[in-house]
């Protein structure tokens, strides 16, 4: 029995991968708290395209967005839809480079925690969990009512506390792209991840929203290796003699553990 044991075992395991790459990133993500009024924690472009508005503001209840779109529409005047065969469907949602980008909105709030950022053991010592993991997706939209792109991340190993789910998501505030005639552009500017990349992430907090599957981060508390084997450090590390010699998202976990700060390492629950 045990080699018929072992082939069920097998399949399990291809069936729960399966699974977790082919999940489709949520197209809304409610905070913690109960939200009447103001953004939800995560809304994607592909959500609030309308055939007729272009872009359904009531959804996202942003002003400062509002705002934003007010001024497009004056710019444009009377020239959009520039087609009008096309006015009963939906815009499409396109990356755009920076150099198309006129005007850039920012999140202004207490994401990432407290705790300093300077080392590595820093991250290290203020972190509840150290997340690693590779990019599945990544989805355009609205983090709290201004322009992000949100990773979807299978997790192979939590180097220091608990992974809350296999798949979780990552607020990533790199991000330019158009709805119809509308542009939408972050002004934060940082490494350009793509799927399949690896990502470690040192969270603070704990997850953002109610089903405990999203995180916030800062800039500064996410490292990337890029499926070519190239290493993304935030600008304060880039210069730490504590990682001088580090070549790879490997090598960083290689240190960590020398830290003797990782008290509680486990698995994904």
């Amino acid at each position: 029995m045990k080699p018929f044991r072992s082939t069920v075992a097998l399949c399990a395991a291809v069936l729960i991968s399966s699974m977790v790459l082919e999940a489709q990133s949520p197209s809304i993500i409610e905070p913690k708290v109960e939200r009447h009024e103001g953004p939800p924690a995560w809304i994607s472009a592909n959500e609030v395209t309308d055939a007729e508005k272009v872009i359904d503001l009531e959804k996202i209840d942003s002003i400062a967005l509002r705002m934003n779109v007010e001024k497009q529409r004056k710019e444009l005047g009377g020239s959009w839809p520039t087609d009008k065969s096309q006015k009963d469907e939906k815009p499409s949602v396109v990356s755009i480079p920076i150099s198309e980008c006129k005007r850039t909105l920012s999140v202004v709030d207490e994401r990432g925690g407290t705790g300093s950022r300077a080392t590595l053991s820093d991250l290290a010592s203020n972190s509840r969990s150290i997340l690693l993991g590779k990019i599945r997706t990544i989805d355009l939209g609205f983090d709290t009512g201004v322009p992000g792109s949100l990773l979807g991340v299978e997790v192979s190993e939590a180097i220091k506390g608990l992974a809350p789910k296999p798949l979780v998501y990552i607020l990533y505030p790199v991000a330019r792209f158009k709805i119809g005639p509308f542009h939408f552009c972050n002004t934060t500017k940082g490494f350009e991840p793509h799927e399949g990349d690896d990502v470690l992430l040192f969270d603070f907090t704990g997850p953002d929203d109610r089903d405990g599957i999203l995180f916030a981060p800062r800039m500064d508390q996410i490292l990337f290796q890029s499926q070519s084997g190239e290493l993304f450090l935030p600008a304060q590390l880039k210069s730490s003699p504590e990682i001088k010699a580090v070549r790879s998202l490997a090598d960083v976990i290689a240190r960590l553990s020398s830290t003797r700060i990782l008290h509680s390492k486990a698995g994904v629950r």
